[in-house]
Formats: C-alpha cells, structure tokens, sequence
C-alpha cells in the first residue's frame, strides 16, 4: 500500500490553522519550543524553512515534508 502524505499548507492556510485553533504565532512557537520570531519570519516569507529551526518550523506548521531535527519538539498545527 502507498504512503499518502499529508498536503502542504500554504503561509496562509497555517496562519488560518492556528486561527482556528484560538492560538497566536507566539503562544504556538513557545507551546512547540521555538522562537516565536523565527515563526512570524517564517510566516512572513522572510525565512524560507531550509534549515535549523525555521526548518522545523515549516515541518511543525504543515509548510514542508521532513523531519523534526529535536527531540523536544512533539506538537505540531
């Protein structure tokens, strides 16, 4: 049987997500152990995700395919 992927959310579709959720950029990123600056950059698209923590970020939020780089990090949107 395949693996189906979950569908990447755009900046949009993952700022809406926490939204939802009644969350803001900064309760989440604290909530997931990450900057909340480096979030909002991520969201923002003045960070791409490529590595280190945005890159977590953008794994954690929906926007790419990838692995956690930490232990610490167990929530996602």
């Amino acid at each position: 049987m395949a693996k189906t992927s979950k569908p990447l959310l755009s900046p949009e579709e993952a700022r809406a997500k926490l939204d939802e959720q009644g969350l803001s950029i900064a309760k989440w990123a604290v909530k997931n152990g990450l900057n909340p600056n480096t979030v909002s950059d991520l969201l923002n698209g003045r960070k791409k995700g490529v590595r280190g923590e945005s890159h977590n970020a953008a794994v954690l939020l929906g926007l790419k395919h990838g692995k956690v780089n930490r232990a610490s990090a167990a929530m996602s949107v």
